[in-house]
């Protein structure tokens, strides 16, 4: 019968459904069909896991996520690197442009991390890539006496936590970047944007709390977030404009940030990621329509933008060869630029102000190896 499935045909002839057959009595206990198992074995389920970590960085869930077939914008990034806090869900997205950048991602993470919670990592979890089993993180990682647990071949549920991440962010940087009307090229602030808010929403496997609650022991303040993508003037700083030039510049919102009490935004007219704490949005509006419309409005005045990075915490450390024998200053958010300039003029008040709390963390992935 084509080796079908035993139940199967039982079923068929005890209902009149099949002709011919003869059931001998114990058919449905007879031995496995060889056969059958070699071509049609499946896979055994994987449920999602009741147990979690019952401390932050117990066990630490990561996976690289690419390449995505257009290039990030800003960097030129064609991967991006997720950890997942499993105590807490809380996750970090870093942005490379190849695999052999994670082990030096994951030293510098961690040091952040550990540095940022006074908690160790302790377990470290991933799929069987090579970026995971070079000799770089494995020493590091013997050294620092992590334990590497790794999925079995071919069984990426073994590594579902990180899986499932993955696709939240894939999913949600698709449909903002859907709802924005902007090209694949801007996919690397639309998965940190995601990210963010992830980390913010309260979840029924956390009692209702959120990822960053967990974490920090804070309520998340969100009131900063704004439609991603629109558009929006931010203040031109007195120096560098002459007296009859605009006071605003338009740009496009693709995020908070992560270290200072401001709004990220791509310059339109810099071609540059800055941020501002002074900033008019219009959330109506997106790239497309503004081009289509020639809008010019008139923006307001606070603070002077500066240039940062949202993607990828360039907390370079040029003692990563002798880290065991220098100490080291204390770590940037690995989301970040370390060389951001910053304004030492005191300012005044903004609406920015108003947020209570700051994410700490970041983003700083799963082989969901689908591109765009």
């Amino acid at each position: 019968m084509g080796h079908a499935g035993k139940q199967q045909l039982l079923e068929c002839v005890k209902k009149g459904e099949l002709k011919g057959v003869e059931v001998k009595e114990g058919a449905g206990q007879q031995s496995k069909c060889p056969d059958c198992t070699s071509g049609k074995l499946p896979r055994t389920s994987f449920p999602i896991s009741s147990d979690h970590a019952s401390t932050p960085l117990e066990l630490v869930h990561t996976d690289v996520c690419g390449p995505m077939q257009t290039p990030d914008r800003e960097k030129g990034s064609r991967y991006f690197v997720t950890f997942l806090d499993d105590f807490s869900r809380l996750s970090w997205v870093i942005l490379v442009k190849t695999k052999d950048e994670v082990a030096k991602v994951f030293r510098r993470w961690m040091r952040y991390v550990e540095r940022e919670s006074g908690a160790k990592v302790k377990v470290l979890r991933s799929d069987r890539g090579g970026e995971y089993l070079g000799k770089e993180l494995q020493t590091f990682l013997e050294e620092k006496g992590i334990t590497h647990q790794l999925s079995v071949p071919y069984t990426p549920q073994q590594n579902g936590a990180a899986e499932r991440l993955n696709r939240t962010l894939t999913d949600l940087a698709r449909a903002i970047l859907s709802h924005a009307e902007l090209d694949n090229t801007w996919w690397g602030a639309a998965v940190q944007y995601a990210n963010w808010v992830k980390n913010r929403m309260g979840s029924k496997g956390l009692g209702g709390k959120s990822p960053y609650s967990l974490w920090t022991g804070k309520v998340p303040n969100v009131s900063m977030a704004r439609v991603w993508g629109c558009m929006a003037q931010y203040k031109v700083p007195d120096q560098q404009r002459r007296k009859l030039d605009p006071k605003a510049q338009w740009g496009i919102f693709l995020g908070v940030s992560e270290r200072s009490k401001a709004w990220v935004l791509w310059s339109v007219a810099d071609q540059r990621v800055m941020e501002s704490r002074d900033v008019v949005f219009h959330e109506g509006l997106n790239f497309k329509g503004w081009k289509e419309h020639g809008t010019s409005q008139s923006g307001t005045s606070i603070q002077d933008p500066h240039t940062a990075s949202i993607f990828e915490g360039a907390w370079e450390d040029p003692g990563d060869e002798g880290e065991e024998q220098q100490e080291e200053p204390e770590p940037a958010d690995p989301n970040h630029e370390e060389s951001r300039e910053t304004d030492s003029t005191p300012q005044p008040a903004t609406q920015a102000d108003a947020r209570d709390d700051q994410p700490e963390q970041h983003v700083p992935s799963t082989p969901s190896r689908s591109s765009w």
